[in-house]
Order: C-alpha cells, then sequence, then structure tokens
C-alpha cells in the first residue's frame, strides 16, 4: 500500500513539472492538480475542465497548423497493397511468449498484406522521423510509449496502411474492407475518462497514404518535441485526434 502511495505521490508531482513546463503555471491547477481533488460527485466535471483547458492550449498554440488542416480538401485513395505495421523494439526473438503469440496471430489472418515488424534495427529503412525526436527518446525525455505514438502516425502518413499495437490478438483473418477505407479505427461502448470517449482506439488506426489525420498529427508532434521536453498529457494523441476529429474533411 505505501509503495502504491508513493508511486501515485511521484506521478502527481511529475504531472505538474510537465504541466508547468510545457503549458506554464497559470495551467497547472487546472491541468494538474484539480483533476485529481474533490469529491467524487464533482469527478466529471473536474475531468471535463482539464479536457478543455488542454484543448484550448493545443489550439492556441498550433493554430496555425490547424487552419492549414481545415483547409484541406481530399484524402488520397486507399491501396490494395497495404501494408501492416506492428512494432517490438528488440525485434522478434526479444518477444516474451503473450507478445509471440499476437504476433503469430497477426501474421497469420493478415490475407496478402505484408507485416512489417519494427525494431531498433530496421526503423530507418521504413521511416524518416527527425533526430532531435530519436535523439530525445535515447534521453528518455520521450518515453517509448509516446515515441510509438509518433512512430504509428508517420509510418501512416508515408505509407498508409493498418497500425496494430504489438499486444493485440488477431482471431480471424483481418476484412479487407479495413484496408479500402481511407481512415479506419475501432469504437468501443464503455465508459471511460479518456477524452477519445472510446469513440476511437489508438492501438488500432488505419490510413491512406498521406491522410489528413497521420499527417496533422505528425506534423503537430514534430513541432512539439522541437521546442518540449516534456509530454503535456500521457494521452497527447487523444488530444490531436480530437483536434483533428473536428476538421470539415474528417467530420
Amino acid at each position: 500500500m505505501k509503495i502504491k502511495l508513493i508511486r501515485k505521490i511521484k506521478q502527481r508531482i511529475r504531472d505538474i513539472s510537465n504541466v508547468w513546463s510545457v503549458a506554464g503555471i497559470r495551467n497547472v491547477y487546472v491541468m494538474a492538480i484539480l483533476p485529481h481533488f474533490g469529491s467524487k460527485s464533482t469527478r466529471d466535471i473536474r475531468r471535463e475542465r482539464k479536457q478543455q483547458a488542454i484543448l484550448h492550449y493545443l489550439q492556441t498554440n498550433y493554430q496555425n497548423l490547424i487552419l492549414k488542416y481545415t483547409q484541406k480538401e481530399e484524402i488520397p485513395p486507399a491501396s490494395n497493397q497495404a501494408p501492416i505495421w506492428v512494432c517490438w523494439w528488440q525485434g522478434e526473438n526479444a518477444m516474451p511468449p503473450i507478445v509471440q503469440s499476437c504476433f503469430q496471430s497477426l501474421c497469420s489472418h493478415a490475407g496478402n498484406h505484408l507485416v512489417h515488424l519494427i525494431t531498433q534495427e530496421n526503423i530507418s529503412k521504413y521511416v524518416t522521423i527527425p533526430d532531435y525526436i530519436l535523439r530525445k527518446v535515447q534521453e528518455g525525455k520521450i518515453s517509448f510509449t509516446h515515441f510509438s505514438d509518433i512512430l504509428r502516425m508517420c509510418l501512416l502518413y508515408e505509407h498508409g496502411g493498418l497500425w496494430i499495437d504489438a499486444t493485440v490478438y488477431v482471431s480471424q483473418p483481418i476484412p479487407e474492407k479495413v484496408f479500402q477505407e481511407p481512415l479506419f479505427t475501432v469504437a468501443a461502448n464503455i465508459d471511460t475518462d479518456n477524452i477519445s470517449q472510446a469513440k476511437w482506439m489508438g492501438f488500432i488506426l488505419g490510413s491512406s497514404p498521406q491522410g489528413v489525420l497521420c499527417s496533422f498529427a505528425r506534423e503537430l508532434f514534430f513541432q512539439y518535441w522541437e521546442k518540449e521536453n516534456k509530454l503535456l498529457d500521457y494521452f497527447l494523441i487523444d488530444y490531436v485526434i480530437s483536434i483533428a476529429s473536428k476538421f470539415p474533411i474528417l467530420g
């Protein structure tokens, strides 16, 4: 119990430090303190205030980029040879048994679509990511969890196809219609505190090459990490998708 409490305290301190570093002291209370302190009756209100504050911050600081993408008018067509992307940084031989099982299930149900396993050794073969991002990953300023968010958007932007997290077990053939959609994800009818409200899932995402969503997210992540050294919120990718979902072409 004490260990769990200590971890929670450390996480709260990190949250405050991250928000202070990125959004300034004026946003610390609403983004990092308010959501975690208060009665159960005000929990939803406090959470919504945090989410709106983060959205406002991003919309204000990246308004030129948002304006650029609200004026997009077309999405490139889907490819019949769309690839499937999955990542295990240490390589297939280093996968734990459960991940090996998931990876094998994916390969067995991929149909005619090539499955590309992205690793530390071959990443440069498939995608271009700025050196400053790779450097910040090595320095620990960007966690691998968030780096995978950047990676999936870059892969889908450059090549299109379908991204699936390495821990997803595929129990049946992937329907071909998934690869024909200009943008694909899954939704769930569940209660969640996430800004996504389960209307999309980052662990499975499909797109045409240079699709609007992945193009926007990729460019925002590049701009964000060019100037920042800390992550504003663990679910930054979902805030970015939330903003993009309002674009006329995606709405």
